[in-house]
């Protein structure tokens, strides 16, 4: 059989809860913003790494992308130049994007690095190069006369050229980055 509570007894009981479970809260609250604090480190915007290759100084932004500058103009890119040194790009000299449309095949996520970092694409969309395609996703189909930054899947990394066509084959980061490196002449 149950004791009989008093209403103060009952208060009492009630006010312990409350202090009970107002102290398990502010325990959890000061427990996840410590746990944030620390495990949070791995990506933290304000720690600034500085790596200097070859002259030039090369900033984490810790977000994934490391910065440099040229010329006073700022570029960026998901791998250091010295990550992408055994990737062969094919000659780049009368590559000209100026004022030209350029058109991405199969693009990856790293196309956005080539229109970030290249202030002379005014224009671009997305293409198709054959007749399925271009049914399918009611894209333009577009060809090596025009100019065409391809993404195509491959074992080997590497960038070639044809005429206006620019192919940007296997791990699509490190070709973007290989490209831009010495499309820019930062390497």
């Amino acid at each position: 059989m149950r004791k009989i509570e008093t209403k103060e007894e009952k208060k009492l009981r009630e006010r312990r809860k409350n202090i009970i479970l107002t102290i398990v809260i502010i325990f959890i609250m000061v427990f996840s913003t410590f746990a944030y604090a620390i495990f949070s480190r791995e990506d933290n915007p304000n720690e600034r790494i500085k790596i200097r290759i070859n002259g030039r100084d090369f900033f984490y932004n810790g977000y994934g992308y490391w910065l440099t500058q040229k010329e006073g103009k700022s570029f960026i890119f998901n791998n250091l130049p010295n990550e992408t040194k055994n990737i062969y790009v094919d000659n780049l000299k009368d590559l000209n994007y100026k004022g030209k449309k350029v058109y991405f095949v199969n693009s990856k996520p790293s196309f956005s690095l080539i229109i970030d970092n290249i202030e002379d694409i005014t224009f671009f969309q997305e293409a198709c190069l054959d007749e399925k395609c271009s049914e399918e996703k009611n894209l333009p189909i577009k060809d090596c006369s025009d100019y065409l930054i391809i993404f195509k899947d491959s074992e080997e990394t590497r960038v070639l050229k044809d005429k206006n066509c620019l192919v940007l084959e296997g791990d699509s980061e490190k070709a973007t980055d290989a490209f831009l490196y010495k499309f820019l002449g930062i390497t």
